[in-house]
């Protein structure tokens, strides 16, 4: 019941009609975009160390590739939803005094559903806010330890993970509008809102593990000559 009402709350949003006298809800065209992420766990690692040992988050720096549909609502509001992959992950960082004594590096492939609504001020070029939320089916979580003689050592964490996160997120963009296609970058900020970690094994000492991610996109929208432009 839990995965189908997350289900639901992504394709919720892209069902439309004609029903009630509405226009129909069709997209206007479709988006491509790319960028790195910079991510990060919100929490260390349950370990017990000595005194001298102090433990440091890091981000951990990743990549997105996704693809998103455009459904204007008027002049100033469009609806997206679509897909993406990214890699995040976070860096630990183990210090004994000033030194770094290791390094363990966890590493996420997300497969994501998402849906953002945007906000422009200005019709055709101009800045826009927005926000969203997006689902994930964590496809890989491996950790990298950096802190072994003949490192560094991959440890496989994917049977210890669950399968499904969620996050919202938030930004800002700016975009150019030319005649059928519209250039774009953006910045957002990601939440997760589910602890990823089943506890067990590999994770045994790491008992929550829940992301947070900045991104930074570069992409291009492609409007569709069949689609009409908001009135």
């Amino acid at each position: 019941m839990k995965r189908a009402l997350i289900v639901l709350l992504i394709i919720a949003p892209l069902y439309g009609g004609d029903g009630g006298g509405r226009k129909p809800f069709r997209p206007s065209g479709f988006s491509v975009f790319f960028g790195p992420v910079w991510s990060k766990y919100a929490e260390l690692p349950d370990i017990a160390t000595i005194p001298e040992v102090r433990g440091v988050l890091a981000s951990d720096l990743g990549g997105v590739l996704g693809i998103t549909w455009q459904f204007p609502l008027g002049r100033h509001i469009v609806l997206e939803g679509g897909f993406q992959a990214s890699e995040r992950g976070t860096t630990v960082r183990w210090i004994e005094a000033k030194e770094i004594r290791s390094k363990w590096v966890y590493n996420f492939i997300l497969e994501t559903g998402l849906i953002e609504l945007r906000i422009k001020p200005l019709h055709g070029s101009s800045p826009y806010v927005l926000a969203g939320y997006d689902l994930s089916y964590v496809s890989k979580h491996d950790m990298l330890d950096y802190g072994v003689p003949n490192g560094p050592v991959r440890t496989y964490l994917r049977d210890d993970t669950k399968k499904l996160d969620m996050g919202v997120f938030a930004g800002g963009g700016l975009e150019i509008a030319f005649k059928n296609w519209i250039p774009f970058v953006e910045v957002r900020y990601n939440v997760g809102l589910l602890d990823v970690s089943r506890g067990t094994g590999a994770l045994e000492n790491y008992p929550v593990i829940k992301t947070r991610a900045l991104m930074v996109l570069a992409g291009v929208r492609f409007l569709w000559r069949t689609a009409a432009r908001p009135e």
